[in-house]
């Protein structure tokens, strides 16, 4: 079983990394292209893997780093159903 975080992390890092945007900008780039108020926290937060964006964050953040859409929303998805057979299991 893939560890859907820990690839989430290393796809948007390498992508951060290579587009050579501060957290700043691309915060003010995802609020430009979803119309949605998006901090430098939140940036950070989504880079990490501790929070996800909603879905027109996500299309923003694959836009502007330039990743397959369809793959964030699969990590996404991977993440959150890691995350509730998690706590359904008391950890």
């Amino acid at each position: 079983m893939i560890d859907a975080r820990q690839e989430w992390t290393r796809l948007l890092a390498s992508a951060y990394a290579e587009r050579g945007l501060g957290q700043a900008e691309l915060a003010g780039e995802i609020a430009r292209l979803s119309g949605l108020e998006c901090s430098q926290q939140a940036i950070s937060a989504y880079l990490s893997g501790r929070r996800l964006p909603g879905p027109a964050k996500m299309r923003a953040l694959a836009e502007v780093l330039r990743v397959p859409p369809l793959r964030l929303l699969e990590l996404g998805d991977h993440i959150q159903r890691q995350r509730a057979a998690s706590r359904r299991r008391g950890a």
